[in-house]
């Protein structure tokens, strides 16, 4: 496999959501001896190398190598940072007056639905 293939990692069903997506996108930055793999996503490098079998390779370059800080996150971090950042969001209001009023946590917080 070529560096700066891109991969997708994926997520364990405990660091992610139910409306989270199941993948990671990330960039093969280098290998080791040992065949293992250091990869690196939009959000950071991640800490822990990755063997072969724990991803798979997308067909298309979806992403490079220099897109990401240079700094390491974990790959709960950085699934975590990508929920957030997707904004996908299940907000529902369950307030009886309609929001209509300011006890309403949606007039609250400008997220009128």
């Amino acid at each position: 496999m070529p560096l700066g293939a891109t991969v997708q990692v994926p997520i364990p069903d405990v660091d992610k959501e139910r409306g989270d997506s199941r993948n990671l996108l990330a960039v093969v930055l280098n290998v080791t001896e040992d065949s293992f793999y250091r990869l690196e996503t939009d959000q950071g490098i991640l800490k822990q190398l990755n063997a072969r079998a724990e991803f798979t390779v997308c067909p298309k370059e979806l992403m490079k190598a220099e897109d990401g800080p240079d700094h390491e996150i974990s790959l709960r971090s950085a699934a975590t940072y990508q929920s957030t950042e997707s904004s996908q969001g299940f907000i529902r209001c369950m307030c009886n007056t309609k929001c209509k009023t300011m006890r309403c946590l949606c007039v609250k917080k400008e997220n009128k639905v």
